[in-house]
């Protein structure tokens, strides 16, 4: 019987969206496929519309398969009929894609030994999915199988939209994608891994993972591709090395999906990882100078706090301030300003220990690590040398350049024990440093504002303002040239009544750091005010001078009620000066220069005191609406160097020159003040004529000296 093709019409169902299956029919007896026909006109409804063809051999099967090329079923003959050749199309069918998964029935006739032997060998070797009975052929059966085998179709296509969803997805992510068997070697790979590696797919398949890390690595990998069978994940950073020899580093990834297959995922992070680093970078350094910033330093310090508790050993803080940076700005520009900074940077980098760090805190100010000192004594050397280095003079735009450094220290433990604390002690001590003007003072709690016996210093100070402990003391101003008395500095005194009398350097420095200043001040202005006003009805024409702090000044009306109560106490103009020390107008020029301007308008004398060891010029002075000039008494002290002679000199001559009445502080011998004379000095006070006394002893001894 010639091979036919027999349609089988749709049954009761109609089929939805107008399916239809192929079943291929393969068998060397024409009246099999008769009967198979039969049986299934005889079946139930199926949903799809089903169409059979026949084949009697091989041959005739292959040329049906080009014909319909998708069958969802294929029935095979057992026949083992050489010119049927079952085997050979058996392999064609799963050597073949399109076919390798097909479903296939095969029928079985006999129950021999044999028989059942070659059965059971077809079926493992070709994976044959149903085996039928001929004799017992019936419409239930080749339904149920039917139904099988449309099933597995539909997993089928399942699995194929999936297997090809992934396809797209490995071979169009942006991230390369790598398959490896247990040994590391690469299975397959994606394009974008490709592109990573500087490698076409093809060169990399059958490459190990090692032959794409740098040396470097090599040794790393083995222990952590031991802990990736052993966990079957892996995630870490790891340089890769392209064909050409370049690098990049990449985000890898991994996890065992079978026990033989690994699928890695490769994230390039190059890019990610230097602009990291570049964040880090700006983060954590200053910009003007290309050191450790403030955020930086403080990391610093605590590792270096963390390691000298283990091994108990001193940390040391320094804070150091170019005074007179502010004053270079200006004269060289902002630029050269920036050029100065970097300098000072790099001079204090050399002074230290390669461990140790410099930083920047911000304007002029830098922060020193030093990370072991092996005794707190040490730390001398260490601001020694730093102050020698700093003491030279920098060559910047062509210019001699001096650096005005003051330093403050602080130690770990003594002084704190975590980075902040530790910190404000440092700051503390540069504080009391530019105060004092000193070049290095290290913290002491005698010199601390807020340690709790400084606090209490500031509640008694309150409760003596009010209970009347306070005493305003004068010191005689003698004029020179006419050799009298024409006024007096005011000076508070405070005796405690349980610790004695207490020096106005300490009380004074503690009420600074509050508002009590202020109230102080306005009582000593008051009580200047009366005594002048004293002396001026027993007709001594005195006039005297009070001292303002910075403090003062920045407070709001402040500077207008002092004027307001010299105005009300109907005094002459100048009968009260107020002194402001030089280091207090340098800290706010603006500020001091409106103020004072203010009370000069006011009828009240301006005092530059202390000049001579701060920060400004003479030149400074034409701006500032003062009228005297206190030469500060380091400099008349030791009138005999060569050196403070030349400077006392000339400060006269350029005052004079500006119009300024210069009185020289601490005479204390009749040699200075005849010198002082010689150089044409216009005022002075000091121990050679009298100390500070209250005012009924000091009108005894203007009477004697009258």
């Amino acid at each position: 019987m010639d091979d036919k093709v027999f349609a089988v019409d749709s049954v009761d169902a109609p089929t939805e969206g107008g399916d239809s299956v192929v079943v291929l029919v393969v068998h060397e007896d024409p009246g099999m496929h008769t009967c198979i026909r039969n049986a299934m006109d005889r079946s139930a409804p199926l949903p799809v519309d089903v169409q059979l063809v026949f084949a009697t051999h091989r041959r005739a099967a292959a040329a049906q398969l080009i014909t319909h090329p998708q069958p969802v079923l294929i029935l095979l003959s057992n026949s083992d009929a050489e010119s049927f050749d079952r085997t050979g199309l058996l392999e064609q069918l799963r050597r073949t894609p399109e076919h390798e998964h097909v479903f296939i029935a095969l029928f079985c006739t006999g129950v021999g030994r044999n028989t059942q032997a070659n059965t059971l060998n077809l079926i493992q070797r070709f994976r044959i999915n149903a085996v039928i009975d001929s004799s017992t052929l019936s419409p239930d059966c080749l339904t149920a199988i039917l139904t099988t085998a449309l099933h597995n179709q539909h997993l089928l296509r399942r699995l194929q939209d999936s297997e090809h969803r992934a396809r797209l997805i490995f071979e169009g992510a942006n991230d390369g994608i790598y398959v490896t068997d247990e040994d590391f070697v690469i299975l397959d790979a994606n394009p974008a891994a490709a592109e990573i590696l500087g490698r076409s797919i093809d060169e990399l398949r059958g490459t190990h993972v090692l032959a794409h890390l740098p040396t470097t690595h090599v040794t790393r990998l083995p222990a952590k591709i031991r802990a990736y069978l052993r966990d079957g994940h892996f995630e870490e950073d790891f340089p890769v090395v392209r064909k050409d020899g370049s690098t990049r580093l990449c985000r890898i990834s991994g996890r065992r999906v079978t026990s033989k297959v690994f699928v890695n995922i490769m994230h390039d992070v190059t890019r990610q990882r230097r602009d990291e680093a570049m964040i880090r970078r700006i983060a954590f350094t200053d910009l003007t100078t290309g050191l450790p910033n403030f955020s930086a330093f403080e990391r610093h310090l605590a590792d270096a706090i963390d390691a000298a508790r283990r091994h108990s050993h001193t940390v040391a803080v320094l804070i150091v301030r170019i005074g007179n940076f502010r004053a270079l700005n200006d004269t060289v520009g902002h630029d050269n300003g920036n050029l100065m900074l970097r300098a000072i940077g790099q001079r204090i980098r050399d002074a230290l220990f390669k461990d140790d760090l410099v930083a920047r805190l911000g304007g002029s100010q830098f922060v020193i690590l030093i990370r072991r000192l092996n005794h707190p004594d040490e730390i001398e050397k260490v601001t020694s040398k730093l102050q020698d280095a700093l003491r030279q003079r920098f060559e910047i735009a062509e210019l001699p350049i001096s650096a005005q450094a003051s330093l403050g220290c602080a130690l770990f433990p003594q002084d704190g024990l975590s980075p902040m604390p530790l910190l404000r002690c440092a700051d503390v001590a540069l504080g009391h440093a530019r105060r004092t003007r000193q070049a290095y003072v290290k913290y002491s709690a005698a010199i601390d504002p807020h340690t709790p016996e400084r606090l209490s210093l500031v509640h008694d100070l309150e409760r003596a303002l009010h209970n009347g402990e306070l005493q305003v003391w004068y010191q005689p101003k003698i004029d020179l040239r006419a050799d009298r008395v024409f006024g007096a500095e005011a000076l508070l005194r405070w005796t405690h009544p349980r610790n004695g009398p207490i020096g106005p350097d300490e009380f004074i420095a503690a009420a600074e750091n509050t508002s009590l200043i202020d109230d102080i001040t306005v009582w000593v202005a008051e009580q200047a005010i009366a005594q002048v006003r004293q002396w001026h009805n027993a007709g001594q024409r005195l006039e005297v001078c009070i001292n303002l702090s910075l403090h003062n000044l920045r407070t709001p009306g402040m500077a207008h009620e002092l004027a307001q109560r010299i105005i009300a106490a109907g005094l002459p103009a100048g009968s009260i000066t107020v002194e402001l020390t030089e280091s207090a107008v340098m800290q706010d020029p603006e500020l001091v220069h409106q103020t004072l301007r203010r009370l000069r308008d006011n009828g009240v004398g301006v005092a530059l005191d202390d000049f001579g060891i701060g920060q400004s010029s003479l030149a400074h002075l034409m701006r500032l609406p003062v009228s005297e000039l206190k030469l500060d008494k380091s400099f008349v002290i030791d009138l005999a160097s060569t050196t403070n002679t030349v400077i006392v000199r000339n400060t006269i001559r350029l005052a004079h020159d500006l119009g300024l009445r210069v009185t020289a502080e601490g005479v204390e011998t009749r040699e200075a003040l005849a010198q002082l004379r010689q150089m044409g000095c216009d005022a002075a006070q000091g121990f050679l004529f009298s100390r500070a006394m209250p005012a009924a002893e000091f009108d005894r001894w203007l009477a004697a000296r009258d």
